[in-house]
């Protein structure tokens, strides 16, 4: 069985070039986001037609740090195991998908992840070039730190 192949890099990596490239090679990478980066939906189906070059973006979305302050945000609460090595922490994610692109560049699907409540350092955004398979694009082999957590435990 042919295992899905995934980058891990820190936000010097987050570029819409580099994850194009990676893209069109089947890589998944997570990588983190800024909190105030342009996201879309994706472009509208095209109309029989319709004259001009086609649309690559749709209806600008909510930056992540709007979606943050927004207090109809949908949170849901996990436990992810093994958390820098103190053991069980409790933290909430909300994850949506959008296209993130800028004029002359590629066009990169993603798959977005807000943290909240995990460290000191405030919320953190992942990004995925790719959605998930899992519900929050969270996967139990995604290292935390250098170890393999196991699944992360949603509360009901």
């Amino acid at each position: 069985m042919a295992r899905d192949a995934v980058r891990i890099t820190d936000s010097g990596f987050s570029a819409l070039e580099f994850l194009s490239a990676l893209r069109r090679h089947g890589v998944t990478c997570v990588t983190r986001l800024r909190l105030d980066a342009a996201l879309c939906q994706p472009a509208p189906p095209r109309l029989p037609g319709t004259i001009g070059r086609p649309r690559t973006k749709g209806a600008r979305l909510p930056t992540l740090a709007e979606v943050l302050a927004d207090k109809t945000t949908r949170w849901q609460r996990i436990t992810v195991p093994g958390w820098y090595g103190e053991g069980g922490r409790v933290v909430e994610v909300c994850s949506n998908t959008a296209v993130w692109r800028h004029s002359g560049l590629p066009v990169v699907p993603i798959r977005w992840v807000l943290l909240r409540g995990g460290s000191h350092a405030g919320p953190s955004s992942g990004k995925r070039r790719r959605p998930s398979r899992q519900a929050l694009g969270l996967s139990d082999t995604t290292p935390l730190r250098g170890s393999a957590p196991d699944s992360p435990k949603v509360h009901q």
